[in-house]
């Protein structure tokens, strides 16, 4: 799960065309995150079976999919089979259950250290089933940098893939 505080993003990239411009929106910058952190959990932890994602069908479908073509081909060292699939949740129902996971993981970045609601604990009652990452004030240089390098990266793949 990745949050990021969009009053603190937009103030900490005034000027900074070059990053907002490489995150995308917000919606798709998180949602590219998240498909990392799970290839990468998969490179290093996973048997190389193949992975289905689901997506429900809105707004960013078309930023979703260049997301995740390039977590395809750029996030996945060990070439681990990935599709993604579009539909309501009519037709995919544990799309209720991320709804469910992305409302309670909003209210959970807005305050980690406070109290935490009855429903995130029990979605991940030891703490230990859900990776979350929030961005805001306090870390939003981390996230500055980490999307620079990620550009730097991004410029190098395309660079040899035109050579």
């Amino acid at each position: 799960m990745i949050g990021i505080r969009l009053n603190d993003y937009y103030e900490a990239l005034k000027g900074r065309d070059d990053i907002l411009r490489a995150m995308g929106t917000p919606y798709t910058a998180c949602f590219q995150w998240a498909l990392a952190i799970i290839m990468e959990m998969a490179t290093e932890h996973g048997r190389g079976a193949r992975m289905a994602f689901v997506h429900e069908v809105n707004d960013y479908k078309g930023e979703a999919l260049d997301a995740f073509n390039f977590v395809k081909l750029h996030r996945n060292p060990r070439q681990i089979p990935i599709t993604l699939a579009f539909g309501s949740k009519a037709d995919y129902p544990q799309l209720q259950a991320a709804d469910v996971l992305a409302y309670e993981g909003g209210k959970f970045l807005k305050n980690p250290t406070g109290t935490p609601r009855r429903a995130w604990t029990a979605l991940d009652p030891d703490m230990t089933r859900i990776v979350a990452r929030r961005y805001a004030k306090d870390n939003m240089p981390e996230m500055i940098r980490l999307v620079s390098a990620y550009q730097a990266s991004k410029a190098e793949w395309e660079r040899r893939g035109a050579a």
